[in-house]
């Protein structure tokens, strides 16, 4: 049987506004811990959220296409069970990192609201075909 109703109106859904979280990146870290710039395949950037501060925080509030390192786009973000974001790049979109034991790498990007955040960690990078 079919409901109708006079007073029943589709409307688009609220867009939600998820709260940002924190402008800089603490405890960034990069797995693998050794990136090699010559070979194929991902690598993942993570960072803890804490999530007490940033009770409201969703991944989604983070606009993925900004989010950059090392020159190389965002392909995915997660959030893990532990409230850790994860972030994966393509390995073979880096560009401008030399080899050496103890490489900045820097992650940027923005909210949805339009807050910058960033971070830096060391790595190290070596160029092995």
């Amino acid at each position: 049987s079919v409901v109708t109703s006079e007073d029943f109106v589709w409307s688009e859904p609220d867009k939600v506004n998820f709260p940002p979280g924190p402008s800089t990146i603490d405890q960034l870290a990069v797995n693998p811990g050794t990136l090699n710039v010559a070979s194929n395949g991902s690598f993942n950037c993570g960072f803890e959220v804490e999530l007490t501060v940033y009770p409201d925080f969703n991944v989604n509030s983070i606009n993925m296409s900004t989010v950059t390192c090392g020159n190389a786009h965002a392909t995915d973000i997660k959030v893990n069970n532990a409230g850790k974001v994860i972030i994966k790049f393509d390995r073979q979109d880096l560009t401008g990192l030399q080899p050496g034991n103890s490489v900045p790498l820097t992650v940027h990007g923005s909210y949805t609201n339009g807050d910058n955040f960033s971070g830096t960690t060391n790595v190290k990078v070596i160029n092995n075909n």
